[in-house]
């Protein structure tokens, strides 16, 4: 598993403030998980940005439920946003 060098959270304003989860060397890159330790289900990248980059080692599928029912608009559920 990789370990990340940053990590990060937002504050009640909305500001993000990343720290480094060790003591990184000067030079070093900085990086972090867009997945949440995940790699492997790519779902969550979808939801955020719409898209994968080259780097994701997952294999994508969602299933399209047909018909919609009334009940699963009512929860959210629509093809336009899968």
């Amino acid at each position: 598993d990789t370990n990340w060098e940053i990590q990060g959270q937002y504050d009640d304003q909305g500001n993000y403030y990343a720290y480094t989860t060790y003591d990184v060397p000067a030079g070093s890159p900085l990086r972090m998980t867009y997945t949440a330790g995940d790699s492997s289900n790519p779902s969550f990248l979808f939801a955020r940005y719409g898209f994968l980059d080259e780097s994701s080692p997952a294999t994508f599928c969602k299933i399209l439920i047909e018909p919609v029912t009334q009940e699963l608009v009512d929860m959210g559920y629509s093809h336009e946003r899968m």
